[in-house]
């Protein structure tokens, strides 16, 4: 990609999503690029009570050791 070829980290998050076979849309949208999960509390809801920790895909195009 042109980010990677000009030396630059680029980081991005989504919430999870699940295609109907069960594969994760970015995992497949971002093969190639270092992809993980973390939880994530949403706090942005009409009712408070029902803020929930949902999955969160991070996708990066550099492994972490790789910044030191």
């Amino acid at each position: 990609d042109s980010i990677s070829q000009k030396g630059a980290h680029f980081m991005l998050s989504n919430s999870d999503c699940k295609e109907e076979d069960g594969t994760s849309y970015f995992e497949k949208l971002y093969a190639g690029y270092d992809c993980h999960r973390v939880n994530a509390k949403r706090f942005i809801n009409a009712r408070g009570d029902r803020s929930a920790e949902t999955a969160e895909v991070v996708i990066r195009n550099y492994k972490e050791e790789s910044l030191f």
